[in-house]
């Protein structure tokens, strides 16, 4: 007003393919105007004047989700699978039910439970197996506990109920896409079109996933799926901090960086103003309410490393360590 600046304009999606509003429950809409950007495919994060173009879909052009374990029936309208706890080496059909914070910190993650057949049509076992992946996706993600928004299993695995498997029909994509989503970036698409009623959880419905903003792996090449395949089984045993702590996670920043760096071909030295964007990010997702749900309480990784190996040698005694 006049020469006095009184207030700032700034323009996002009232209407995102799942519905979801998406500037409800933010502190700063600067971070969504960036998430509004990458969803459209445009990387331009705080403080860089020019934006960079970034492949992105819906998962449902790249990928299937699963169906939900319990709902899948055979020809006599019965379920096809009992659900037992524990994956012994010899389970015909492992599967991933629960999320489990302290054990699920790196990207590669063990199936908690097996399948039992209750039929033996062979239509019934090829729904089945259509159901198998190695990456499985969290959708009621709890920013402040949870590390993982996808879990990696190294079998063939069923998502059991609300960690659906995410199938591709090129299993070269898993890798890159495992990254991507646990990276920052992905983070934040994650954030824009989760319901974020719950203060510290990020929810999807099992269909709202499938308009799920994502990286297009489609439009990378053999090159740098290769690449991303290397720093998958670099990082992959590493522990991370929850999401709410990424501004001080070492192995979280590295993924970052080599995601931007050596896949996206947005180098540090040619490229600085996205690097020093995405630590602004990190700091501004880490202030939002939605994000942090109101609590301080942090996660230290080598005590609870330690827990683990401790409750682990209980359970086996002479054994290495269950988790570790």
């Amino acid at each position: 007003m006049g020469k006095e600046i009184i207030g700032y304009a700034q323009n996002c999606s009232l209407t995102p393919a799942n519905g979801v509003w998406s500037v409800f429950c933010v502190k700063d809409l600067a971070t969504v105007q960036s998430g509004y950007r990458l969803v459209n495919g445009h990387l331009q994060l705080p403080r860089q004047e020019i934006p960079e173009s970034i492949p992105i879909c819906q998962l449902s052009e790249i990928a299937t989700v699963g169906s939900r374990v319990y709902d899948m029936k055979g020809k006599n309208k019965k379920k096809i699978l009992k659900i037992e706890k524990g994956c012994p080496d010899t389970a015909d059909y492992p599967c991933l039910h629960h999320v489990h914070k302290e054990t699920q910190r790196s990207m590669v993650v063990q199936p908690d439970s097996h399948g039992l057949l209750r039929s033996n049509l062979p239509d019934d076992i090829e729904k089945i197996k259509q159901q198998n992946s190695r990456i499985h996706y969290n959708m009621y993600l709890r920013y402040n506990t949870n590390s993982l928004t996808v879990m990696f299993t190294e079998q063939n695995t069923l998502g059991v109920n609300l960690i659906p498997s995410i199938i591709f029909k090129d299993k070269n994509y898993e890798y890159v896409w495992t990254l991507w989503c646990n990276s920052t970036l992905g983070l934040l698409c994650h954030w824009m079109n989760s319901s974020k009623q719950h203060l510290g959880r990020g929810i999807y419905a099992r269909t709202d996933l499938r308009s799920l903003p994502t990286l297009d792996v489609r439009q990378l090449n053999q090159f740098q799926l290769t690449i991303a395949e290397s720093i998958f089984h670099n990082l992959k045993l590493k522990r991370m901090l929850p999401f709410n702590q990424i501004l001080d996670d070492p192995v979280r920043q590295e993924l970052d960086r080599l995601l931007l760096s050596k896949i996206l071909g947005l180098g540090e030295n040619t490229h600085p103003e996205v690097h020093e964007g995405l630590d602004l990010l990190r700091l501004k997702l880490c202030k939002e309410p939605s994000i942090h749900g109101g609590t301080d309480q942090k996660c230290n990784l080598e005590k609870e490393a330690r827990e683990l190996k401790l409750q682990s040698e209980n359970l086996n005694p002479g054994q290495d360590g269950l988790f570790l």
